[in-house]
């Protein structure tokens, strides 16, 4: 979604979020992140996590060790 891996291009964003099967998360647990130097606003990744929502088991800003976490927690604090 980076043009020459470092400039967001808000048009192609929102075409690629319009297009995409966002089905195939279904029951997933997602980590969204950018594995890249480039800056990218936060709206980009609120964008995508808000589409990923309603199929997502969990959806979380960050890496995988975030998203790790994030589940530990919730497990634990199960009553």
């Amino acid at each position: 979604m980076l043009h020459e891996g470092f400039v967001l291009i808000e048009k192609d964003l929102r075409a690629f979020v319009k297009e995409n099967d966002w089905s195939l998360f279904q029951d997933k647990y997602i980590a969204v992140t950018c594995s890249t130097d480039a800056i990218v606003p936060l709206w980009a990744y609120m964008l995508i996590a808000s589409n990923l929502k309603p199929f997502a088991k969990k959806v979380v800003l960050g890496n995988k060790i975030d998203l790790e976490k994030s589940i530990f927690a919730d497990i634990l604090n199960q009553p």
